[in-house]
């Protein structure tokens, strides 16, 4: 026999759980697109019964207080030139929402990019060019090394 359950209800382990998606208005106020809680129950009939109850309660305890300011979406829009798109600015930005890069990792691209900086000037990134790159490279071979000396 081959029971299909309720939307939001479904087996995690032994027992069952129920899935409710929160509203669109509520996700950026919360941080979750869905919140999931265990009913305690590894019986279907029991599960179906609890689940009115605890979808409800969650429900309830998201709509709580007053409605929500309108929450403006995260856009993925480019910035527009005048907005922080010199070099100094999109590394800055790069850097800040760079995840899973070390700090001393960072540090050294900062570091990079602090060089190429200094070398071209804080231009807009639209300017960068294969030339101007391929002078950097150059410029860096003829440079002696903080560290050693060496060329």
């Amino acid at each position: 026999m081959d029971v299909t359950v309720p939307k939001g209800l479904f087996k995690r382990g032994k027992g069952y759980a129920v899935r409710v998606a929160i509203p669109t208005e509520y996700q950026a106020i919360i941080g979750k697109k869905e919140i999931v809680r265990g009913l305690g129950t590894q019986d279907l009939a029991e599960a179906l019964v609890r689940r009115k109850q605890v979808m409800q309660e969650i429900l309830s305890s998201i709509g709580e207080g007053e409605t929500p300011e309108p929450v403006t979406p995260k856009t993925n829009k480019k910035p527009s030139p005048l907005e922080g798109a010199t070099i100094r600015d999109t590394a800055h930005r790069w850097l800040a929402e760079a995840d899973g890069i070390k700090n001393s990792t960072k540090a050294r691209y900062r570091q990079h990019l602090e060089g190429f900086e200094a070398y071209a000037g804080n231009l807009e990134v639209t300017q960068i060019n294969r030339g101007l790159a391929l002078a950097f490279m150059d410029h860096l071979k003829r440079t002696p090394s903080e560290r050693t000396g060496d060329v």
